[in-house]
C-alpha cells in the first residue's frame, strides 16, 4: 500500500538529504527509500486505526491489506478530515524515529551491540 504516493513529489531527495546519503549509489538510495516509504505506510495505517470506531475495524483492516490508497482515504475522511496532514506529520515522526534509530546504532560503544554491520 502506498501511502507515500501522495507526498511532495521531491519524497526521494528529500529522504537522501535528510540521512545524508547523496553519494550513496542509486541502489542505495532507492532501498533506504523503498523501505522507509513501507515503514511511513505502516506507520499510517496503524495511527488511522486509533481514530476509527470500533466497529469499523474489520471494515478498514480488509481496505488496508489491498492497494488502493484512495480507497483507504475516502475510508478516513470521517474520521481524518485533513488525511494529507496526517500523512505528513507521520512521515516527519517516522523519518525522525528512523534517524534516531540510526544514529543510536552507529554511535554504541564497540561492543558488537547495536553496531550496524
Amino acid at each position: 500500500m502506498n501511502i507515500v504516493r501522495n507526498l511532495a513529489g521531491d519524497f526521494a531527495q528529500h529522504v537522501v538529504r535528510e540521512f545524508g546519503i547523496e553519494a550513496e549509489s542509486d541502489d542505495a538510495k532507492a532501498y533506504l527509500v523503498g523501505q522507509l516509504a513501507e515503514n511511513i505506510s505502516g506507520r499510517v495505517l496503524l495511527e488511522a486505526t486509533k481514530l476509527i470506531p470500533d466497529e469499523k475495524q474489520v471494515e478498514f483492516s480488509a481496505l488496508a491489506e489491498g492497494t488502493d490508497a484512495d480507497a483507504i482515504e475516502r475510508f478516513l475522511a470521517p474520521y481524518i478530515p485533513d488525511f494529507q496532514s496526517f500523512v505528513r506529520s507521520e512521515t516527519h515522526k517516522e523519518i525522525e524515529r528512523t534517524k534516531a534509530y540510526m544514529f543510536e546504532r552507529l554511535e554504541a560503544p564497540a561492543t558488537g551491540e547495536g553496531q550496524c554491520k
